[in-house]
């Protein structure tokens, strides 16, 4: 039985079951995201499976999921895990058909969230793309990028010149040590 399906239609290469209501996929397309059904959903399907409607042939089905986190890789992903690394949440492993492999990983506090989304938001306007493409529309392909931070443009903090670090460290009110010491200790979190 059909409880819920996406409002996008999507090619599926992998798919990790996150919890009784969510679920991470990858499409071909080289997208990663987190797709839930409503908690009221879930607590009214334990009583009546039907969700009150019984689905016809053909039909879509009845409710739908709602995207958490969307994310293009860049590579079409042909597995997804979640694993627990050793470290105090689990993680959602990724790897490519070009034999790239990567983590997307919870940050625990809010805090932590504002500094690394704020210091996205400057390392995208301070550091020119390689191939002259807009980071956001990249990362936003084929969806928007939502809920994710991309840890690869964060990394790249340690590249710039020391003159720009300090600049980028000052927006965030913080020192340039503390910046590195923010992004080891989300490295060292999956690790």
């Amino acid at each position: 039985m059909v409880v819920a399906d996406d409002t996008v239609p999507r090619w599926m290469t992998s798919l990790c079951i996150l919890d009784y209501q969510t679920v991470a996929g990858a499409d071909k397309f080289g997208n990663v995201f987190a797709l839930r059904i409503p908690v009221e959903l879930s607590e009214s399907l334990d009583s009546d499976p039907t969700g009150g409607r019984l689905l016809e042939a053909g039909a879509s089905a009845p409710n739908k999921f709602f995207a958490e986190a969307c994310f293009h890789v860049g590579s079409i992903v042909n597995t997804l895990a979640k694993v627990s690394l050793g470290g105090n949440s689990d993680v959602i492993l990724y790897s490519t058909i070009g034999g790239a492999i990567g983590a997307l990983t919870p940050i625990a506090f809010q805090s932590d969230v504002e500094l690394v989304q704020q210091l996205e938001l400057s390392l995208r306007d301070n550091r020119a793309p390689l191939c002259g493409r807009d980071h956001l529309n990249y990362r936003s392909y084929y969806y928007p990028v939502r809920n994710v931070i991309d840890g690869d443009l964060v990394e790249l903090f340690a590249t710039l010149v020391p003159s720009k670090q300090k600049e980028l460290a000052e927006v965030l009110d913080r020192s340039v040590p503390e910046v590195f010491r923010k992004i080891e200790d989300l490295r060292e979190s999956i690790l």
